[in-house]
């Protein structure tokens, strides 16, 4: 998932209750990866919102993804290496 993401992204995450428990690098989305295996039960869906030649902003919607489900929006550009993610906010469900 790391090549998706622009080395500089920046992440925000919010509870079902609304409290905001990350906010800063994109690391704590690896941080909060590591030990997790895959999960196959789990339903996507990928929305693009807008886009234009060089941006986008997209929605990644989850269900069932390790027992949770949420909604991502992700704002994207296009660099010399392809689409980059540069902030991801999300809010559980």
């Amino acid at each position: 998932m790391r090549p998706a993401f622009d080395r500089q992204a920046v992440m925000f995450s919010y509870t079902p209750d609304g409290k905001m428990v990350a906010e800063g690098t994109i690391e704590h989305l690896f941080d909060g990866f590591k030990g997790m295996g895959p999960e196959h039960e789990s339903i996507w869906q990928i929305d693009v919102i807008d886009s234009t030649e060089t941006t986008a902003v997209v929605r990644v919607m989850a269900e069932k993804w390790h027992g949770v489900g949420f909604v991502d929006h992700h704002s994207l550009v296009k660099t010399d290496k392809g689409w980059k993610i540069v902030a991801k906010i999300y809010h559980t469900l």
